[in-house]
């Protein structure tokens, strides 16, 4: 039950993972792995478990950097159990970090490091308030918290490490929902977590001889649908609009077509679709804008060339452009002053200067992408 939980959880609250590659989802084999291990060994933990729950928490950081909610969660749960077994377990993951952080810098080069930790990332409190809005309220996250209270009068210290888990990757998720440009793979411990305690409260709760306590399991374990359903008829029916995909489906191979058939540089933000046209990737627009945002890359590392038309085409999926071509003709402000802004995937004044520089193509034509031309043109 837990696991279709999380498979719903997955699915419906972040449908972006769904298919992805993306390889935190393998730095969670390892960290869910060590979780799983040390459920199963907590009661003989020795010095070779501890190396190895130390050697997959580290190897799952080593993947992607935000799984920190396993390793600090077990750290937690030792501390309170045994500190010999936390020192030990430190020890260990200590001197496993060590190594792959010296491996890395052996086969990265003398900047990797200096470039992992220097990156960061801009904080918005306001895009948090909406995240955690969505997720919790609207998305119906909230009845999650049923099933961990339940387990904590069920079982208890015996659920410790979930609990710990759980505590500790909603913490991280609410944190990481400030960081601009962060989706919903800040969640997925928590929905992991979620799940493993609606799970486990099941298979202890079902088997309670009081009627009220079946009841009661029983409220919580129907509760559980309801972040699945929200918004589930309206979505259904667009997912099974196969018309709708087949037209969406026309567009994208003729605006591919359109791409392939412009010669010269271009700029787009949409991979697969320039991949598709046979274009080089000049520019990542979410790394890139994040290292603008950062301080990391100056702002006129993009702009300019956008100033001076070096491309033959700029490639959008959204109507930001338009947006602020409509904005500049009621305030009649031409820039934005101030540090960057973020507009999207883009900064503003890249917008700004992509409005300024390039006129949309065929405004009228059915279309996957909008397409900017240069003036001159």
């Amino acid at each position: 039950m837990g696991a279709l939980l999380w498979l719903c959880l997955l699915v419906r609250q972040a449908p972006a993972e769904v298919g992805s590659f993306d390889e935190q989802m393998l730095g969670h084999v390892f960290s869910c792995w060590a979780l799983c291990l040390h459920a199963r060994w907590q009661a003989e933990l020795n010095p070779r478990s501890l190396w190895l729950l130390a050697a997959l928490c580290c190897t799952g950081l080593f993947v992607k950097q935000l799984l920190v909610a396993v390793p600090i969660a077990l750290a937690l749960t030792l501390l309170i159990k045994d500190r010999r077994l936390f020192l030990r377990f430190g020890t260990a993951g200590l001197a496993i970090a060590v190594t792959l952080a010296l491996g890395t810098r052996l086969l990265g080069g003398e900047h990797v490091l200096a470039n992992l930790f220097s990156f960061d990332r801009v904080m918005d409190g306001r895009q948090q308030v909406a995240e955690l809005k969505a997720l919790f309220l609207q998305g119906g996250a909230a009845v999650l918290f049923l099933p961990i209270a339940g387990l904590l009068r069920v079982m208890g210290k015996q659920a410790t490490a979930l609990l710990a888990y759980f505590g500790v990757s909603l913490l991280l998720g609410c944190y990481a929902a400030r960081g601009v440009g962060i989706d919903r793979n800040a969640w997925l411990d928590f929905f992991f977590a979620a799940a493993l305690a609606f799970g486990t409260f099941a298979g202890k709760a079902l088997t309670a001889r009081a009627a009220w306590r079946r009841s009661m399991t029983a409220g919580v374990l129907v509760a559980g649908v309801l972040p699945g359903a929200a918004r589930f008829p309206a979505e259904l029916a667009e997912a099974i609009d196969y018309a709708k995909l087949d037209r969406e489906e026309d567009a994208y191979l003729k605006d591919v077509a359109l791409l392939r058939g412009v010669t010269g540089p271009a700029l787009f933000e949409e991979p697969l679709l320039g991949f598709d046209a046979g274009k080089d990737f000049l520019f990542d627009p979410f790394i890139g804008s994040q290292m603008i945002m950062s301080g990391r890359l100056p702002e006129s590392f993009l702009t300019e060339p956008i100033r001076r038309q070096r491309f033959a085409v700029i490639v959008l999926t959204s109507r930001a452009v338009e947006t602020s071509r409509r904005r500049l003709q009621h305030t009649g402000q031409r820039g934005s002053d101030g540090p960057p802004r973020l507009v999207g995937w883009w900064t503003r004044r890249t917008i700004e200067s992509i409005r300024d520089h390039y006129a949309l193509y065929d405004p009228a034509r059915r279309r996957y992408a909008y397409f900017y031309l240069p003036t001159r043109q």
